[in-house]
């Protein structure tokens, strides 16, 4: 059997990762169909609970960079539950801002988490353990919503003003086996 060159190699493994990307940018601008199921923030877990409250901090650890001087961040929250070997287990975020242009511009365009747009009501009524200060439900008509297929991260970009609410929610890092 005959080896492809280097050169080729690198040819297909580039192609890959194009039709990939273009794959991801084109799942990401279209809606949710209207029968879209919602899975919002995650209820109370099990273990011991740390919360941190430096904006700076919430944001880089949610966003995976550092806010803008643009970027106002009103309030912030992450919840981080650990197991008695003090490994995270699971993770939640909650922000209000007053986003930059910019930072809208990176959400909305380039859309890095690959959100769909929402044209369905989204509540988080259900979940007692949402900050006081973070809607507990959102219409469409009163904010664009952007929503990760499985639902848990969720961007709400309000119409009337320029306010984000934003939260995520997943698992911490799963243990290595060997």
């Amino acid at each position: 059997m005959k080896l492809k060159s280097k050169p080729a190699i690198i040819s297909t493994a580039l192609a890959v990762i194009a039709a990939g990307t273009v794959a991801a940018l084109l799942r990401g601008t279209r809606p949710l169909p209207e029968s879209a199921s919602t899975a919002p923030p995650m209820p109370p877990m099990a273990g011991t609970l740390t919360r941190g409250e430096d904006p700076k901090a919430v944001f880089q650890r949610a966003f995976w960079r550092r806010p803008a001087e643009e970027d106002h961040i009103l309030h912030a929250e992450r919840r981080e539950w650990a197991d008695e070997g003090k490994e995270t287990t699971h993770w939640q975020w909650f922000i209000a801002m007053e986003p930059g242009a910019a930072f809208t511009a990176w959400l909305k365009e380039s859309n890095p988490f690959a959100l769909q747009l929402r044209r369905e009501n989204v509540s988080f009524r259900t979940h007692a353990n949402v900050p006081a200060w973070f809607p507990a439900a959102a219409a469409p008509d009163a904010y664009e919503i952007h929503q990760a297929e499985g639902g848990q991260m969720t961007l709400l970009f309000s119409r009337q003003q320029n306010l984000l609410y934003a939260t995520d929610a997943g698992k911490g890092f799963q243990k290595s086996v060997h």
